[in-house]
């Protein structure tokens, strides 16, 4: 009987070892005490239950900015700048700035002439909200210092899916050089965004100086948002 019972023991090691390396990938494990009564030759198998901790690493979340009405990619380095976002990501953020650099041509020179006149500017936005910015900029015929500013309330309207963004703007400024004189502007224009980082940009203004006649403006040039 004892003999019997040493055989059953042995058998029943081997099942529940195979059962364990089987189970061994599960995050809870179970210790078998098998006891065996020596005077009926049954065995008794206890359970008893311990749990082993996992450790998960946390994955890194993309660099994206959100805000409710979706999400903008700001994980680019400076050579992701001029690649086409392919991603369904927000192209035209709320508090977004940019710097814009353009050529310009003017239907007037720098004195009121009615000659042609052709340069170059910067400017700095600001959008408060998608939609709703302001601006400034500075254009120049000659390569010296500035002579004039002007400021602007910008109205967008993104469209995302295309990157594209249609625009209308208004504002003043000052000219302090060559016909110093007060101005007012009105003007639309048109924005493609190759990401949330860096669109082309081409506008139209009608500037209505307090001195000289007025004149048309065109600026096209590049805007790189941060």
């Amino acid at each position: 009987m004892k003999r019997k019972g040493i055989i059953a023991v042995a058998v029943v090691a081997l099942v529940l070892a195979g059962r364990a390396k089987a189970d061994e990938s599960t995050t809870t494990t179970q210790k078998i005490i098998i006891v065996t009564n020596t005077v009926t030759g049954n065995i008794v198998t206890n359970y008893s239950t311990t749990s082993t901790a996992v450790t998960t690493t946390p994955t890194t979340p993309t660099a994206n900015t959100t805000y409710a009405g979706g999400t903008g990619d700001t994980s680019s380095t400076w050579s992701d700048r001029w690649k086409y976002d392919k991603e369904n990501h927000t192209k035209f953020m709320p508090n977004e700035g940019s710097i814009d650099l353009f050529g310009t041509y003017a239907t007037r020179d720098r004195f009121g002439n009615g000659e042609d006149g052709w340069g170059g500017g910067i400017g700095l936005n600001y959008f408060l909200t998608r939609y709703v910015g302001i601006g400034a900029d500075n254009y120049i015929e000659e390569w010296k210092v500035p002579y004039r500013v002007n400021g602007s309330l910008l109205i967008r309207l993104p469209i995302d899916p295309v990157g594209l963004a249609p625009y209308v703007f208004g504002g003043g400024g000052r000219e302090w050089k060559y016909a110093a004189q007060w101005t007012a502007h009105a003007g639309a224009g048109l924005e493609f965004r190759l990401n949330s980082h860096t669109g082309i940009f081409a506008d139209a203004r009608r500037v209505f100086p307090d001195k000289t006649q007025d004149y048309a403006l065109w600026r096209a040039g590049l805007r790189l948002a941060f």
